[in-house]
């Protein structure tokens, strides 16, 4: 079970609110990484979480050294927004080290909700292998909101983004991990 460790708040630059969580699961680095690779597991989890109509371009190289980007598309379920906003969204991934941890980067841009020309969101992942066991792997999530225009909802807004995507956050690892836990053995936890 992913095991919902802490989250805080601190201002990281004058236009940049950063919010910090962090997970531990018992699952491989490499299983959660197919989150991120295109295929089943990563369509499943988005559509878990409320994203309909969910495409992606496959993996590409960037302009800078060992950097792949892809391109994502969806539409909120109303569950997620009663507006039914759409995503754009840009990743990025790359290796931290020469072991098999993991940097997705994302900057994502809402489409057709009040006010989503006013900011852009940011989030990182790190994954990493916890060494002490070989099948567990360490997730932070860093989240920033960028504005870039001043509107006096800032901080309604902020809350409002910060609950929703802590909801999504859990959902998606929880559900990683319930397909993990469907393909391994029960012997292995």
């Amino acid at each position: 079970m992913f095991l919902f460790l802490f989250f805080s708040w601190e201002e990281c630059m004058y236009l940049l609110t950063c919010y910090d969580c962090f997970f531990l699961g018992y699952l491989e680095t490499e299983f959660f990484m197919e989150l991120f690779s295109g295929g089943e597991l990563d369509r499943k989890v988005m559509e878990r979480v409320g994203c309909l109509n969910y495409s992606y371009s496959p993996w590409e190289e960037s302009d800078k050294p060992d950097v792949h980007q892809r391109q994502l598309y969806y539409k909120f379920d109303k569950c997620i927004s009663r507006y039914r906003g759409e995503v754009t969204s840009t990743q990025q991934r790359s290796r931290l080290s020469d072991k098999n941890d993991w940097l997705i980067e994302e900057v994502m841009t809402l489409h057709g909700v009040p006010l989503g020309d006013y900011f852009n969101l940011r989030l990182g992942y790190q994954v990493e292998n916890v060494p002490s066991r070989s099948a567990r792997c360490s997730v932070q999530v860093q989240l920033g909101i960028a504005w870039l225009k001043y509107s006096r909802h800032q901080k309604r807004i902020t809350k409002n983004i910060i609950s929703n995507l802590q909801e999504r956050l859990l959902v998606m690892c929880s559900g990683v991990e319930k397909e993990y836990l469907s393909k391994s053995d029960p012997l292995v936890i």
